[in-house]
């Protein structure tokens, strides 16, 4: 399904014809919250909480508004009949009910990218190759960080910090999957950029196994010393599955490396 919502910066309504940015920085927000909950009802009190720290008076009004405005948003992207912003009423009136949005999930950029990633996830151990393609289509979707100008909220701040963690755990993915299908020089200069990315036990797991597969054992080797010289500074032994790989990489145990390789 195409995308239809963008909550990667820039934040916007994507049309057949136009792409519609809502004008103020909390009209995106609530457009964000609500794609990111797609056919749920959101209540108006949970909004308050994802928009405000701490919400105005005005706070019922002003939500009020900003659905009036992201109606005439998704209808100038041309998207009237596939994108329904419905409110609920409470059965006693007042700042009771919520607000839904009425989308597939397939159809918001952060939501087809984490779907993307539980297929590659399921299939990188035993078909790496249609791993690496679903990691391929996630890359071709181009989604960026998260959305800029948004609310400063500990909400925004959760869902900032997950954006990143997917994205991480996509290329991730794509560099184990193609390590495992045997793109190795490809394979190893990902495990390199993702390690000056975040050093931690996956990164340098790729990276030792991706200098065994595509350079050579000693590589290797002299990259595991580095590793445990790192965790014995912090205090640490080497994680378990860098011990084993160590000794796969000793006994030139190419199978057992590639086990390595998928697990998560």
């Amino acid at each position: 399904m195409r995308i239809q919502i963008r909550t990667a910066a820039p934040v916007e309504i994507v049309g057949p014809q136009r792409k519609v940015t809502p004008r103020s920085g909390l009209s995106r927000g609530m457009l964000v919250a609500l794609a990111l909950l797609p056919g749920t009802i959101v209540s108006y009190s949970t909004l308050y909480d994802i928009l405000w720290e701490q919400p105005p008076a005005s706070a019922h009004a002003n939500i009020r508004t900003y659905i009036s405005r992201l109606r005439d948003d998704i209808r100038r992207a041309g998207l009237a009949e596939h994108l329904r912003l419905t409110t609920i009423r409470s059965a006693g009136g007042g700042s009771g009910g919520g607000v839904m949005l009425g989308v597939e999930p397939e159809a918001v950029d952060l939501l087809k990218l984490r779907s993307l990633r539980s297929r590659a996830q399921r299939l990188v151990s035993v078909d790496p190759r249609q791993a690496l393609a679903y990691c391929k289509i996630a890359a071709d979707l181009n989604i960026g960080g998260f959305g800029t100008d948004l609310p400063s909220t500990v909400w925004f701040e959760t869902q900032r910090t997950w954006s990143t963690q997917l994205h991480l755990s996509m290329r991730l993915l794509g560099c184990r999957a193609q390590l495992t299908a045997g793109d190795l020089s490809e394979g190893f200069e990902e495990a390199k950029r993702l390690f000056q990315l975040q050093e931690c036990r996956q990164t340098w797991t790729l990276l030792i196994a991706g200098a065994y597969l595509a350079e050579s054992p000693v590589q290797a080797l002299d990259l595991v010393d580095l590793c445990r010289r790192e965790y014995v500074g912090m205090g640490l032994d080497m994680p378990a599955t860098i011990q084993r790989l160590h000794l796969a990489v000793l006994n030139y145990d190419d199978d057992a490396i590639l086990r390595l390789i998928a697990e998560p």
